[in-house]
C-alpha cells in the first residue's frame, strides 16, 4: 500500500468510535481533476476507496478534516465532502470523497523540494473528526504531530504518497 497518509486519516476517523475499529484491508486513491486544470496543477479532490472489515456496529462519518503542515505553516487540507456510512459487521468497500486544498505558496514549494530529497522532517499532521455509532456521537481532534513520529516504520510509503500528491 502506497497511500499510508490517507490510511492514517481513515484510522483517525474511525478509531474513537467503537471498541473494535474497522480493519483496513485495502485502499485505492483516485484523484479528481478539475476540468481545464493545468498539467502541473494539483487534483481538486481525492476519492478513497477503502476496503475494510467492520466487526462492530455501523459508523456514520459526519465530518472529517486533516491538515498537512510544513515548517510551521499549513500547506494542505483534506476534508470529507459528505457523510459516509461504514456498514455494520461486514467487509465492504467504502468511498470517502475528500476535497483537497493545497496552498500555492513558497512553503508548499519548499515541501515539494524536501519530498524530492526524501526528507519529511518538519512535516506535521493534525485532524478532527465527528462520527456517530448507534446512539453515541463522538467529536475528537488531535493536535499537530510530527509525521516522522506518527508514521513509524511506514515512513517510506508515506514519503512516496506525499511526493505523488505534491508533484
Amino acid at each position: 500500500m502506497r497511500h499510508w497518509l490517507l490510511l492514517i486519516l481513515l484510522v483517525a476517523l474511525t478509531s474513537c468510535s467503537t471498541a473494535e475499529p474497522p480493519r483496513v484491508e485495502g485502499i485505492e486513491v483516485q484523484p479528481v481533476w478539475n476540468q481545464g486544470a493545468a498539467v502541473d496543477d494539483y487534483p481538486e479532490a481525492l476519492v478513497l476507496k477503502v476496503t475494510l472489515e467492520n466487526k462492530s456496529s455501523a459508523i456514520k462519518l459526519l465530518r472529517g478534516r486533516m491538515r498537512i503542515g510544513y515548517g510551521g505553516r499549513w500547506v494542505a487540507m483534506l476534508t470529507l465532502e459528505h457523510k459516509v456510512t461504514i456498514p455494520a459487521r461486514t467487509t465492504a468497500t467504502v468511498e470517502l470523497p475528500m476535497k483537497l486544498n493545497i496552498q500555492r505558496t513558497a512553503q508548499t514549494m519548499q515541501l515539494r523540494s524536501a519530498l524530492r530529497q526524501r526528507r519529511t522532517e518538519g512535516v506535521e499532521i493534525d485532524w478532527q473528526v465527528a462520527l456517530r455509532s448507534r446512539m453515541v456521537y463522538v467529536e475528537q481532534a488531535e493536535e499537530a504531530v510530527a509525521l516522522d513520529r506518527l508514521a513509524g516504520e511506514n515512513i517510506e510509503q508515506i514519503r512516496d504518497m506525499l511526493a505523488e500528491i505534491f508533484e
